[in-house]
């Protein structure tokens, strides 16, 4: 669970029946830094998805943007800089997924190169608190967030593949980030046991901003049954029959 007395509860209309409410930045605060992070660690060694929602205010000048992180417990209940730092920026063995709605112009933020001018709303997959180590293809842009709708997000982690995680994200059930590699040992230092949650943020510009989410992770333990191996030759599918594998492989050319 989270802990209680986090700026809400504030009614999402669209909310889940089994997720809590929480607002995370107002639009009568500047400068404005909040920090949602989870009482209980989640083990990554074994594959989630996690639904949540999000909504902003109707106002295209709103800002700055929510942020999903997996990091380090040893940071405690983190809390980064305000503006176009999202609440996140220097988490050293994080794993990030952004949803930033303003399009900064200066201070280097490479997480907004790209979305400055009309449309300015967009999504990034990033690591260490870091914009500009980011996965390739982020940041990419999400089409209009601020305009007062329920936003449905899943983000899908399934470490049971031979060469590293999958992470893939939906906005609106449509794919926007699908990045494979070797995330636990490249960024967490090999750490599976980790701390979850939400940082938000406004800066000169404010939206107000919340968030549904459920209260826990469900997570499923890899099975041999589930391996997919990819070969230039072959898919070889790993199929449970009786606790025996069977029509390992088939050819693809």
């Amino acid at each position: 669970s989270y802990p209680t007395g986090m700026n809400g509860p504030t009614q999402l209309t669209a909310c889940e029946a089994n997720h809590s409410t929480y607002q995370v930045a107002y639009a009568d605060s500047e400068d404005y830094v909040s920090t949602l992070w989870n009482n209980q660690l989640v083990d990554i060694s074994q594959s989630f998805t996690l639904d949540f929602e999000i909504q902003f205010s109707n106002d295209n000048e709103g800002a700055d943007g929510i942020v999903f992180t997996m990091g380090d417990p040893a940071g405690g209940n983190f809390v980064g800089g305000d503006g176009g730092n999202l609440g996140i920026n220097n988490y050293n063995h994080s794993i990030s997924v952004e949803f930033d709605v303003f399009g900064n112009q200066t201070g280097g933020y490479y997480n907004d190169l790209g979305f400055r001018n009309d449309s300015p709303d967009h999504a990034a997959l990033f690591f260490n608190g870091d914009f500009s180590n980011a996965a390739p293809g982020s940041p990419i842009a999400t089409g209009e967030l601020e305009d007062g709708a329920v936003h449905h997000v899943t983000i899908d982690w399934n470490p049971c593949l031979p060469k590293g995680q999958r992470l893939q994200v939906t906005l609106d059930h449509n794919l926007l980030i699908d990045h494979t590699e070797d995330m636990i040992g490249n960024y967490l230092n090999g750490m599976t046991n980790v701390r979850w949650g939400f940082t938000a943020a406004t800066g000169d510009n404010t939206s107000n901003i919340i968030v549904c989410t459920p209260n826990a992770l469900d997570t499923s333990a890899c099975s041999p049954c589930d391996t997919i191996i990819n070969s230039p030759d072959f898919l070889v599918r790993m199929n449970c029959n009786k606790g025996a594998f069977s029509d390992l492989s088939t050819a693809t050319g």
